[in-house]
C-alpha cells in the first residue's frame, strides 16, 4: 500500500358503504410545470427547461439563465455548474457539484492544511443559495477536520479517522460516512459559496498527520456512493440542491408587480441571506408554472384519490373538492367507512 491514501428528501348505524378503490395518482397538470416561453427552447437532453428559466436571450428572468451544450447537457449561467433537474413547484435546481479537493500537505500538526471555496451555487450576489435543509457536508480523509463556514463563522464541521502502519493510512471500506474514513454533518445555513478548510484532527498520529481530502455538498437524498476510489480522489462529481429566486425585487399588494404572471398565483418574499428576492407559488387548489400567465391550473382532486382520499361521491370544484357521503348514507367520506347508513324510521298506523 502506498505511503498515501487519495481521499476523498363514525357514525351513525350498522350498514357500512364499501370504501372507493384507490385509483392510481394523476399529475393532473405536470406538463404546466415545464412550460417555456413561446418560442424558448424547451429541453435540453431530457432535461426540461421551464420560464423562468430560458437559453435564448429574450427568455429567461436576470440571473436565470442556461446554455445547452451539445444538445445533451444543460449548465447554469454560461456553462460552469452542470444541471441534473429544474423544479419551478419547489424553487430548486439540481446540480452535479464537484468537491474541493486538498491534495496532501505536511504543514506541521494543528495548522490548516488548505482552504478553499464551494461555489455550486456560482457565488455571492446571483439568483441560487444552497437549499440547505436539502443537503449535507460530506468529506473523505484520513486523520482530518473539516470546517465549512462564511466571513469568519463555522457553519458545519465533522472528522473522519484512519488506522495506519508503517506503509501509510489504512481505511477499509466501510459503510460511508461512518467516520472512518469519511463524515458527514448537517449545515443550517443557506449561502451561495463556503469557505473551506481541512485541518489535521488534534491529537492524531501517523503518516505525516493527514492524508489527501476530498469535501462535498451533497443532496441529502443521494445514496448511491459506490465507487469510493473517485470519491476518495476527488475526481467524481455529486448532487447538491439549489434554491433559486428573483432577485432585485419583492412582493407587492399585486402579484403582477412581482414576476408573478398567472392567476392564481401569489408571491412569497425570500428570507434568507443575499439581495431582496421573491418566488411565485400556484395558489391552493391548483399547480404548474405561476410565472407565465395562465399557467396554474386547478387540480381534479378526485382524479388523485391517494393524495386527496374519498369514499364516497367527489365533486371536483375550480381550486378545491367536495366528498360527499351517498343518499342514504351520513358521516365522513373522508376516510374509510366513514359513511355509515342513515336509520329509517317505521310509521305505525
Amino acid at each position: 500500500m502506498s505511503r498515501r491514501l487519495a481521499l476523498f428528501a363514525v357514525a351513525v348505524a350498522a350498514a357500512v358503504l364499501p370504501p372507493r378503490p384507490v385509483l392510481g395518482a394523476v399529475a393532473t397538470a405536470a406538463a404546466a410545470d415545464d412550460v417555456a416561453s413561446p418560442g424558448c427552447t424547451r429541453q435540453c437532453g431530457n432535461i426540461s427547461i421551464p420560464h423562468p428559466f430560458g437559453v435564448e436571450h429574450d427568455c429567461f428572468l436576470p440571473g436565470l439563465n442556461v446554455t445547452c451544450r451539445n444538445g445533451t447537457e444543460l449548465f447554469l449561467g454560461d456553462g460552469t455548474v452542470q444541471v441534473l433537474e429544474i423544479s419551478i413547484h419547489n424553487a430548486t435546481v439540481r446540480i452535479n457539484a464537484k468537491p474541493a479537493y486538498f491534495p496532501f500537505s505536511d504543514t506541521g500538526l494543528g495548522k490548516p492544511i488548505t482552504s478553499g471555496t464551494w461555489s455550486g451555487a456560482l457565488g455571492d450576489g446571483g439568483a441560487y443559495t444552497l437549499a440547505w435543509r436539502r443537503n449535507r457536508l460530506m468529506a473523505w480523509g484520513c486523520n482530518v477536520q473539516v470546517l465549512v463556514g462564511d466571513r469568519g463563522k463555522t457553519l458545519s464541521a465533522c472528522a473522519a479517522v484512519c488506522d495506519w502502519d508503517e506503509n501509510g493510512f489504512f481505511c477499509p471500506l466501510v459503510d460511508p460516512l461512518s467516520g472512518i474514513g469519511s463524515c458527514q454533518a448537517i449545515i443550517m445555513t443557506g449561502r451561495s459559496s463556503y469557505g473551506i478548510k481541512a485541518l489535521p484532527l488534534n491529537g492524531s498520529t501517523g503518516p505525516s498527520h493527514m492524508s489527501d481530502a476530498a469535501i462535498y455538498i451533497v443532496d441529502s437524498e443521494f445514496r448511491s456512493f459506490g465507487g469510493y476510489g473517485t470519491l476518495y480522489r476527488g475526481t467524481r462529481s455529486l448532487p447538491s440542491v439549489l434554491y433559486w429566486r428573483i432577485n432585485h425585487t419583492i412582493c407587492h399588494d399585486n402579484a403582477s408587480s412581482a414576476a408573478c404572471r398567472s392567476s392564481h398565483s401569489s408571491c412569497e418574499n425570500t428570507t434568507d441571506s443575499g439581495p431582496v428576492a421573491h418566488v411565485c407559488n400556484c395558489a391552493q387548489g391548483y399547480q404548474g408554472n405561476p410565472y407565465i400567465p395562465d399557467g396554474c391550473i386547478d387540480i381534479n382532486e378526485c382524479d388523485d384519490p391517494e393524495t386527496y382520499p374519498c369514499f364516497g361521491n367527489c365533486n371536483n370544484t375550480e381550486g378545491g373538492y367536495d366528498c360527499q357521503c351517498p343518499p342514504g348514507f351520513t358521516g365522513n367520506a373522508s376516510i374509510p367507512n366513514g359513511c355509515k347508513g342513515m336509520k329509517v324510521a317505521k310509521l305505525v298506523c
